[in-house]
């Protein structure tokens, strides 16, 4: 598929995420393909939004908040993607992109 087609299916599944929920989503997704993909986006955007808040001054209280709650949440939608799609595969037998390197802090993932 050629980048730009694979930028508007991510673009059209961010809709979809936005609408739907990130799980029911990641549900939907029958082949493993398509389900990597989608969850290597929400890492790549989880880690976006990570380096945005990291990099926002502390001296704006405001913008700190809204950064950081945009980080968190980024972060969860990948989350509850990666419980979804790892339900899907036997226990030790995940897609690779669990260890994709944009995905490397779901392996980090703080207590609930």
């Amino acid at each position: 598929m050629p980048a730009r087609a694979l930028v508007v299916a991510a673009l059209l599944a961010c809709g979809v995420a936005m609408a739907d929920g990130t799980r029911d989503v990641a549900a939907r997704l029958d082949n493993q393909r398509d389900q990597c993909n989608f969850l290597i986006m929400l890492c790549r955007e989880a880690n976006r939004a990570a380096k945005i808040s990291a990099n926002t001054p502390a001296s704006t209280d405001v913008l700190t908040m809204k950064h950081a709650r945009e980080a968190q949440m980024h972060a969860q939608d990948a989350y509850d993607a990666a419980d979804v799609i790892a339900a899907k595969y036997p226990p030790g037998k995940l897609p690779s992109c669990f260890s994709a390197p944009e995905c490397k802090f779901l392996k980090h993932r703080p207590s609930r």
